[in-house]
């Protein structure tokens, strides 16, 4: 199995907007994403890259 890399901020929202959700604010410094039929936003950092999971 390879190693998993973190991907740019720019790529996930890309990735986010892809799959339908919608940019619907951003709070201090987090971004706040939503998508019809989904129970809770999904909030990341706006800055830096997103991490990898941990397993």
């Amino acid at each position: 199995m390879g190693e998993k890399d973190s991907i740019t901020n720019k790529e996930f929202r890309k990735y986010l907007e892809y799959i339908g959700c919608l940019y619907k604010r951003t709070s201090g410094d987090h971004v706040v994403y939503t998508k019809p039929g989904l129970k809770r936003p999904i909030i990341f950092r706006a800055k830096g890259d997103i991490p990898p999971p941990p397993y």
